[in-house]
């Protein structure tokens, strides 16, 4: 017996501010026993970190939790990016309900420490030109401080357009340096931040509290 699939879609493209790729022109639609997430990576870098999540009435659900194939992950930026899920694997019996979609670029992972709420991108050449910034200075761009994160703080404030350098005295020249360092970063440690800002280095010091 062919089994049915109804959902109702709701779209949600989060942005990450100044110099990020972002999410546009997202479509969804059923074919057979999957769903099709089709979408536009625009922005100034090569390569973005694109996840995926969806709340299924109520329930949100990540791409660890469920069978999903297509561009998330590193995704090049770019149009006719497209995420399919299966949804028979998930939901045997079928799913009949509503489905919220999230869809975002940019280094999304969420991290229990210091640099929470800290969202960063690749530097370009024409962020170096928008920054006015020598391409001698290696880093990653900050995109976007959410509110409430440690670093949104007076006196350790990171601003967007701010270009990470170093972190704990570890060189960050890309995202995956980055993801790497900030990994292994402790909930209660403290991290000791180098940034360009206009040109010039400061250091900053923040502590998760």
């Amino acid at each position: 017996m062919k089994k049915i699939i109804l959902i109702a879609f709701a779209v949600f493209l989060l942005t990450n501010g100044v110099f990020a790729a972002e999410v546009e022109n997202l479509v969804s639609k059923q074919v057979g026993n999957r769903v099709v997430f089709e979408f536009d990576i625009v922005g100034e870098e090569k390569e973005t970190d694109v996840s995926i999540s969806l709340t299924i009435n109520g329930k949100t659900y990540t791409a660890k939790d469920l069978h999903l194939e297509g561009d998330y992950g590193e995704v090049k930026v770019g149009k006719g990016r497209k995420i399919y899920w299966n949804v028979l694997r998930d939901f045997p019996r079928g799913h009949s309900g509503s489905l919220d979609v999230e869809i975002v670029a940019g280094s999304t992972t969420v991290y229990e420490n210091a640099l929470r709420g800290v969202r960063v991108g690749n530097l370009t050449p024409d962020i170096y030109k928008k920054l006015s910034i020598s391409e001698r200075i290696k880093g990653v761009v900050v995109t976007k401080v959410e509110s409430g994160s440690p670093v949104n703080r007076k006196f350790s404030k990171l601003l967007p357009s701010d270009v990470i350098m170093e972190i704990n005295r570890k060189a960050t020249a890309n995202i995956q340096a980055y993801k790497a360092i900030v990994l292994g970063i402790k909930p209660d440690e403290s991290v000791l931040l180098l940034v360009s800002r206009r040109g010039s280095a400061i250091f900053i010091t923040v502590d998760n509290e």
